[in-house]
């Protein structure tokens, strides 16, 4: 899962110049994993997936997939309906790829259902990504690692 997501993170064209490398999170998983039982087919509330005090926590969803490798690669399939910087973006159709690319996101922890015949795929991610306003650029545009501390990719 985490492997994934940076490779498809060290892929973004244009290429980012912060791109911040995911690690694996216990605390945003185990969230995840509840949320996935619930066997509820549609995001969670903010409010319920905040870790307080540290930060807002960001989520994907799919249903059907057969693996979490299927469910991470329909998410980064947005890319084909986005374009850096362009303002005809549309969030509904972008958003989960918008979040695995997010440069401030360094945390991801997911969490699987199965629901009846249905596999229900969740990933959570901190620090949350999708800034209002900021989603047609979600990292900084520039030589790869350029303006990243050791934890780049």
């Amino acid at each position: 899962i985490v492997n994934l997501h940076n490779k498809f993170r060290a892929e973004v064209k244009p290429t980012a110049s912060n791109m911040l490398k995911m690690k694996w999170n216990n605390e945003i998983a185990n969230i995840a994993q509840k949320w996935a039982e619930n066997c509820d087919f549609h995001h969670d509330s903010p409010v319920a997936r905040k870790i307080p005090g540290r930060y807002a926590v960001g989520q994907s969803t799919a249903t059907g997939t057969g693996s979490f490798e299927a469910a991470i690669n329909l998410w980064h399939d947005e890319k084909e309906d986005f374009t850096y910087g362009a303002d005809d973006n549309v969030f509904q159709k972008t958003g989960h790829y918008t979040q695995i690319n997010w440069w401030e996101t360094n945390l991801v922890g997911c969490g699987y259902a199965k629901c009846g015949t249905t596999n229900y795929h969740v990933c959570n991610y901190a620090p949350a990504g999708n800034e209002r306003g900021k989603t047609n650029t979600p990292y900084e545009l520039g030589e790869p690692c350029a303006d990243c501390p050791d934890n780049c990719d």
